[in-house]
């Protein structure tokens, strides 16, 4: 059997990720979750690099930060317990990368999890942030009825935002059965970036 090019949305996200960032670049993770995408990032950025992960729920930054030391990649990431919404109190430059896993804690309480007012703040605030070039990478779940609404408002959200400015893509898996999660990917183009028409 071939090799599939789109295995699933995470697997879209990091391989540009995986192009994107460089050793010593800044990142955030927005969403730390079970820490799998923070543990990734930290490798990326290399040691003289920075990781700056959020969660909302000390769980979920316990279960981050014991993957981290188990890896030997604490170093590299700074773990805080902060909603997304407030990314812009960071004080944050030069951002290379902000990626975003939606939904809610695999393995931890269902009711709470991400919602389109939080998501589309934080989504603006991170835009500001990104150095020319840099990308915000989201990994969407509407299967679930919240995770439905926070798509929908993503959706109009990504629609409005200027082609000049931004170049935004949405890979859509139709023939996947149940909802299958998507990656939404925004990079930011203002400042000039190579290869632009």
């Amino acid at each position: 059997m071939p090799e599939r090019l789109f295995l699933n949305a995470l697997s879209v996200v990091q391989d540009l990720a995986g192009r994107l960032i460089l050793p010593g670049d800044t990142v955030v993770d927005a969403t730390a979750g079970n820490g799998r995408d923070t543990l990734w990032l930290a490798r990326l950025v290399g040691e003289d690099g920075r990781v700056v992960a959020l969660d909302i729920q000390q769980e979920a930054l316990e279960r981050t930060g014991r993957l981290l030391k188990e890896n030997g990649m604490e170093d590299r990431v700074q773990l805080l317990c902060l909603d997304h919404s407030r990314m812009e109190s960071l004080g944050l430059t030069d951002v290379k990368l902000v990626v975003y896993n939606l939904g809610y804690l695999p393995g931890g309480e269902k009711t709470l999890c991400t919602g389109a007012d939080s998501t589309l703040s934080s989504l603006s605030q991170a835009l500001k942030l990104l150095l020319p070039g840099g990308a915000v990478c989201l990994t969407v779940y509407p299967g679930h009825p919240p995770g439905a609404r926070e798509a929908l408002a993503l959706g109009g959200f990504i629609r409005g935002l200027d082609q000049n400015v931004f170049d935004v893509v949405v890979l859509d898996f139709p023939n996947r059965k149940n909802h299958s999660p998507y990656p939404v990917i925004i990079q930011k183009i203002e400042g000039g970036v190579s290869g632009e028409e």
